[in-house]
Formats: C-alpha cells, sequence, structure tokens
C-alpha cells in the first residue's frame, strides 16, 4: 500500500494525464501529414487563408533558429522533466495546470519528432496578405497558449494578497 505522501504525489500529478491524448492526437495529424503530402506541398482549406502545407521545421517553434533542432531536443526533455517533478508546486490554479499540460504536451511531441525524423512536422499554414504567413503545427500552439496561460496567471496576483496589502 503506497504512503499517504506518495498518494498525495501522484494526485497532484493526474492532469499530467491529458499530456498523453494532446501527444497521440498532435502525433497521428502529423503522421497523416507525412504520408499524404510531399515536403512544400500544400493541401487549401480556405484558400488563401488556411491550407494544410507540409514543411520539415529544422528549428523550433514556428521556424524561428533553423538548424538549432538538437539544442531544442535537449531543451524540451529538460522542461518536460523539470515539469513532470515541479508541477505540483507550480501549477496550483486551474489556468496554470492546463499551461503546464499543454507546453509538456508540445515539447514533448516536438521533441518526438525530431527523435523520430530529425526535424519537426510543420503543416498548418495561416496566411493573412500583408499580415501573416506562418506554417506550424498543433504542439506549437499549444505551447505558446500554455505559456500565454502562464504569462496571465504570473500576472494576476491573488485577491486575498491583494486585500491584506490594501489593509497595511
Amino acid at each position: 500500500m503506497l504512503a499517504r505522501p506518495a498518494i498525495e504525489r501522484l494526485r497532484l500529478r493526474l492532469p499530467l494525464l491529458w499530456v498523453a491524448p494532446l501527444l497521440f492526437f498532435d502525433q497521428r495529424i502529423k503522421s497523416w501529414a507525412l504520408e499524404h503530402l510531399a515536403n512544400g506541398e500544400s493541401l487549401p482549406l480556405l484558400p488563401p487563408i488556411l491550407q494544410l502545407t507540409l514543411v520539415e521545421n529544422r528549428g523550433m517553434v514556428f521556424g524561428l533558429l533553423p538548424e538549432q533542432g538538437d539544442v531544442f531536443t535537449v531543451l524540451a526533455i529538460v522542461v518536460a522533466g523539470w515539469l513532470w517533478f515541479a508541477y505540483p508546486r507550480i501549477a496550483t490554479r486551474r489556468l496554470e495546470r492546463i499551461g503546464a499540460v499543454l507546453v509538456l504536451g508540445g515539447a514533448l511531441s516536438n521533441a518526438l519528432d525530431r527523435l523520430r525524423y530529425g526535424f519537426v512536422v510543420d503543416f498548418v499554414h495561416v496566411e493573412i496578405p500583408g499580415l501573416l504567413a506562418n506554417v506550424s503545427n498543433f504542439a506549437d500552439h499549444a505551447l505558446v497558449l500554455g505559456a500565454m496561460l502562464w504569462l496571465i496567471c504570473a500576472t494576476q496576483r491573488p485577491q486575498a494578497k491583494m486585500q491584506h496589502e490594501g489593509e497595511g
């Protein structure tokens, strides 16, 4: 039988199980893209704004810093390990927990791509003429959304602390 502290540590990490479906979905859709599109080939969905375009991304999120893939693989694994162990202490609010799951799932999925293929599979091509043109993947979007949730949490001070400081 597990000791009470061990059960509590496990319970605190249960939300991290949501990483598995995120990882599965992202890897499955990337496999589809690799099976059905050649590198650089596009499949229009809502032209000209949205199409599927296969790109072998050897950089980081949204194709930044090309040819630094090994650095990002190591970084993703380090971040994933840190999140796993630090999660009970850093993810105390719902948005922090959701953000952690999104960052962890996105980082692991892109790291898995690098280990399997030597590049990250990007395929979501969004283009707003004169404003934006980008090819990314769902893992990238999860990473960015997770980081944004953490930023929101970091800028919000707990209500009780604000009330206490206002009394002094």
